[in-house]
C-alpha cells in the first residue's frame, strides 16, 4: 500500500477493494507523515469524504488541532470536520482552535461556535470586536491593526452582517464598511482595502460614497477604467489604483489632503487635472503610455515622482523636475 497514493486508497475503499478501517489507517499515515502538504491535505479531504465519527477519528482530529504543528488549509479542514462529530468535547476543541488560532481560521471558528451555541460564542465576540474597536480608536501609534487582527474582522464581520440575530448583526455598527458583490469589507484603522476584488465600476461599491473620514483606499489590481465617485473622500491621503485599466486622470479635484497617489500599470497617456492636488509628495505613474511630461507645475510639494517604463519623448520643464527630490526616468534622461 506505500506506493498507492490517497486518491488510490480512496477509490479502492469505494469499489469495496478495501475496508473502512484499513483505508482510514492508510489515509491517516498520509495526513501524519507526507512531506508533500498537498497530499496531506487531499488525504485528509478523503477522510472526510468517508463520513467518519468513530472516537478514534475524533482524538486524531483534535490532535491535529491542539497540537499547532500543522498550519493553514489542513488546520481549517480538521477543524470543520470536528465541529461535525456528535461528540460533547468537540465545542471545547473549537473554543481552544477560538483562543490560540488568528485570521480568517479564527473567523470560522467563530463562525461554527455560533451555529452550535449563539448564546455561549456572543459574549467572547462582542469582546474581540470591542478590543479592535478600541485599538482603533485610541492607539494613535499604530499604522496598522496586525495581518491576524485584520484578517479575523473581515471574516467574521460577513458572518453578524448575514446573520438573523440582531444583536450579532449589531456588532457591526461601530464600523464603516462598504458592500461589493455581497461581501462585507471593513474599514479598518482608516483603510478600505478593496485589491483583488475584480472591481470594474467604482460606482457598483455600495457605502464609498459615505466613507467621508476615510484616510487610505487601495483599489490596486482590478478591472477599473475610470476614476469617478470618489467626490466626497476628502480626507483620504492614500489613494492606489495601480494595475487596472484606467486612461485619462480625472475626478480627482476635491481630494486636496491626497499626499500619495498610485497610478502605475494603466494605460494614462498624459498627466493632467493634478491642479488641486497641492499637498501631493509621492506620484507613482509608472508602466504607462505617458509621451510627455508636464502639468505638475501646481505640485510644489511634491518629493517623489516615478515615471519608469513610459515612451517619453519630451520633459517639458526639467527646473521644475530638479526640484523633486526622488525622480525615477529611463536613463536617457538625464536631469
Amino acid at each position: 500500500m506505500s506506493n498507492l497514493t490517497p486518491s488510490q486508497i480512496f477509490n479502492g475503499y469505494k469499489n469495496g477493494e478495501l475496508d473502512k478501517s484499513s483505508a482510514k489507517e492508510y489515509l491517516i499515515s498520509f495526513v501524519e507523515n507526507s512531506a508533500d502538504w498537498p497530499i496531506r491535505v487531499e488525504a485528509l479531504e478523503f477522510l472526510g469524504e468517508m463520513g467518519l465519527n468513530d472516537l478514534s477519528f475524533f482524538k486524531f482530529l483534535e490532535e491535529l488541532i491542539v497540537s499547532g504543528l500543522l498550519v493553514g488549509e489542513i488546520t481549517l479542514l480538521a477543524i470543520n470536520l470536528i465541529a461535525n462529530m456528535p461528540f460533547k468535547k468537540c465545542e471545547e476543541v473549537l473554543w481552544f482552535a477560538y483562543k490560540y488560532e488568528e485570521g480568517s481560521i479564527k473567523g470560522r471558528v467563530a463562525e461554527l461556535l455560533i451555529e452550535k451555541n449563539p448564546e455561549a460564542a456572543y459574549e467572547p465576540i462582542k469582546q474581540a470586536f470591542k478590543l479592535d474597536e478600541d485599538h482603533l480608536q485610541y492607539d494613535t501609534t499604530a499604522k496598522y491593526l496586525d495581518y491576524g487582527t485584520s484578517q479575523f474582522l473581515r471574516y467574521i464581520a460577513n458572518v453578524l452582517f448575514n446573520s438573523s440575530n440582531e444583536k450579532y448583526r449589531a456588532l457591526l455598527y461601530p464600523f464603516d464598511y462598504v458592500l461589493y458583490k455581497g461581501e462585507v469589507i471593513l474599514v479598518l484603522n482608516g483603510e478600505l482595502d478593496l485589491k483583488f476584488k475584480q472591481i470594474d465600476n467604482i460606482d457598483n461599491i455600495h457605502g464609498l460614497r459615505d466613507l467621508v473620514d476615510l484616510k487610505i483606499l487601495d483599489l490596486s489590481c482590478n478591472d477599473i477604467t475610470e476614476i469617478k465617485g470618489l467626490e466626497s473622500l476628502t480626507n483620504l491621503e492614500i489613494l492606489s489604483l495601480d494595475d487596472n485599466k484606467i486612461s485619462e486622470i480625472k475626478g480627482l479635484d476635491t481630494l486636496t489632503k491626497l499626499r500619495v497617489l498610485v497610478l502605475f500599470g494603466n494605460k494614462i497617456s498624459e498627466i493632467k487635472n493634478l491642479n488641486s492636488l497641492i499637498g501631493l509628495e509621492r506620484l507613482a505613474l509608472s508602466r504607462n503610455l505617458i509621451t510627455e511630461v508636464s502639468g505638475l507645475d501646481t505640485l510644489k510639494k511634491l518629493k517623489f515622482l516615478s515615471l519608469y517604463y513610459n515612451p517619453i519623448k519630451e520633459i517639458k520643464n526639467p527646473e521644475l523636475l530638479k526640484r523633486i527630490k526622488e525622480v525615477r526616468l529611463s536613463k536617457k534622461f538625464i536631469l
